[in-house]
């Protein structure tokens, strides 16, 4: 059997792999291995149990007591080990790799296949086969033989694509209407290839070309490389039989297969422009770990079965030393594990302020503003009149400007850039600070002149008239109450300097606070979107 299963290597038949792949005949030796092992073990088991029944029936003839029972056990655990060997022989024997079910070993074609599918076509003469327009090799003929897709590619080539870093590493959802790079690696090698003399085509030695397909899940079919060319046959045929049916037409929108960037093609893909690189021949023959990112566009949302293409044409050497032929190669595979399966989204709708609001708001703005500024100037005007000077006019055209300042500023709270949002909080919450400190600071000042009189005319002094008398008399207070102020004396005065000192230590800190966080933390625009992400709003 052992013999057999050896031997049986090397037949070759249409339902075999092709002895042309090592890796292929290595994986038959490892089922053929396994097969004989099976048997083997089977052989070790039943001889055991044929000695270990001479052993026990000898003991129980010298006693006479005991039943042969233990050996019956053990032939019959053979036995069940020949039916298991048996039963299992077929899926060890041929792996993941069912004749006739599949046309790869463990190409992207079968479940959880993960390696690249290859195509490979030769050339001929012009009339001697049909036409394949190539971007390398623009008047391409294959010959008789076809396109025939390999079981497995050749050792050392292959080719593997990642979704866009910014779904990869970021968690962004991909969007329609938005430019993509595809992260791409190639690895070749030109003497698994036969291709000595490096790669060819119509531009020079070395260039190769690359794409990204994006096909539409459960309408494309097998996505290949070729869904293109199919997609372009299928609807040449379709206007060729609309032109006979209704041969008066004339003009009318443009050809069915005439291509937008971006759009689905024929309803069933969208892919990428082709993408040129160079891998010159003197850096052979191995080139491994070539990284290439592959610029993409969909319009359209769905999910998509993406896969990344390259092609390329080389002279093959032939076995005999004859004249090499021109062969061209079409290597494909999905993108890395799981993310073959992609979802494009259309882009989130973001909400803005409606335009009749901002008007209303700007109209209200404006008003205030001028209001503002009327005061202001009257304030100006009448500067040196007794009742402003008693009133200490400068900061009530403080109070007046610091409000004209948060009025007109707050049109910036309108998250329109990084900009509106680092200005409009500052500004606004400054302005305000120092609006509410001067009235603190007037209304200090009153007190400090009032409060000597009520005190007198009432004359009973209370726990917090005593704490105040105290705080009043202390010497960190006299550095900001009027020399001399003494809450006993019924006269008293604030200067313009004191309540000046007062505003700044009220507005110092702000201050303060808003330039840190203007460095340490600066406000930016963001977008808040919703749970499925199909709607947002600007926010800083």
């Amino acid at each position: 059997a052992c013999f057999f299963a050896v031997s049986s290597l090397f037949t070759d038949n249409k339902n075999t792999y092709r002895c042309d792949h090592s890796h292929a005949i290595t994986d038959r030796i490892h089922h053929r291995i396994s097969w004989c092992i099976l048997i083997v073990l089977f052989l070790l088991i039943a001889s055991a149990a044929h000695h270990q029944q001479s052993t026990f029936s000898t003991s129980i003839i010298e006693s006479g007591t005991m039943r042969m029972e233990l050996p019956r056990h053990l032939s019959g655990l053979g036995w069940l080990v020949a039916t298991i060997s048996l039963l299992t022989f077929p899926k060890v024997a041929q792996g993941q790799f069912i004749p006739g079910t599949s046309n790869t070993i463990n190409g992207y074609d079968k479940a959880d296949g993960s390696d690249s599918i290859c195509w490979k076509s030769y050339g001929a003469p012009e009339g001697e086969g049909f036409s394949f327009e190539s971007p390398l090799i623009h008047d391409f003929v294959v010959d008789q033989r076809g396109i025939e897709m390999l079981s497995a590619c050749p050792m050392g080539n292959n080719v593997t694509g990642t979704q866009p870093i910014e779904h990869t590493v970021y968690g962004e959802r991909l969007r329609t209407r938005r430019l993509y790079d595809y992260p791409v690696t190639l690895n070749f090698n030109l003497t698994s290839l036969r291709a000595s003399r490096g790669f060819t085509s119509d531009r020079g030695p070395g260039y190769i070309v690359l794409q990204i397909f994006n096909c539409v899940a459960g309408l494309s079919g097998f996505c290949s490389p070729f869904v293109h060319e199919q997609t372009i046959a299928r609807q040449i045929a379709a206007a060729i039989a609309a032109a006979a049916a209704n041969p008066s037409a004339s003009g009318g929108p443009p050809p069915p297969w005439r291509y937008i960037p971006g759009d689905l093609h024929g309803g069933s893909h969208a892919h990428s422009g082709w993408l040129y690189a160079v891998l010159p021949p003197e850096e052979g023959p191995i080139f491994q770990n070539v990284e290439i990112k592959i610029p993409q566009l969909v319009m359209q949302p769905g999910d998509y079965y993406t896969i990344v293409a390259v092609q390329l044409h080389f002279w093959e050497d032939t076995e005999d030393g004859s004249d090499p032929v021109l062969v061209r190669y079409d290597i494909a595979n999905k993108l890395e594990g799981r993310q073959s399966l992609t979802y494009y989204y259309d882009p989130p709708v973001i909400q803005e302020v409606d335009p009749g609001v901002l008007c209303a708001s700007y109209v209200f703005i404006g008003l205030a503003g001028a209001a503002l500024v009327f005061l202001l100037f009257q304030t100006v005007k009448h500067m040196q009149h007794q009742v402003m000077r008693l009133s200490q006019g400068i900061f009530l055209s403080l109070f007046l400007m610091s409000g004209l300042v948060a009025t007109v500023s707050s049109f910036l709270m309108e998250p329109k850039s990084d900009l509106y949002c680092r200005a409009s909080v500052p500004l606004v919450i400054i302005s305000l600070h120092t609006f509410y400190a001067v009235t603190i600071g007037r209304l200090w000042r009153i007190h400090s002149l009032i409060s000597p009189l009520l005190l007198k005319s009432l004359a009973v002094e209370t726990p917090m008239a005593r704490f105040k008398r105290r705080v009043q008399e202390s010497c960190c207070w006299r550095f900001i109450c009027p020399s001399g102020n003494n809450p006993r004396k019924i006269r008293s005065q604030v200067t313009e300097r004191q309540l000046s000192m007062l505003i700044a230590i009220l507005v110092a800190p702000q201050v303060a606070l808003q330039v840190l966080v203007l460095f340490l933390q600066p406000s930016r625009r963001e977008i808040e979107f919703n749970e499925d992400e199909s709607k947002g709003r600007a926010k800083c």
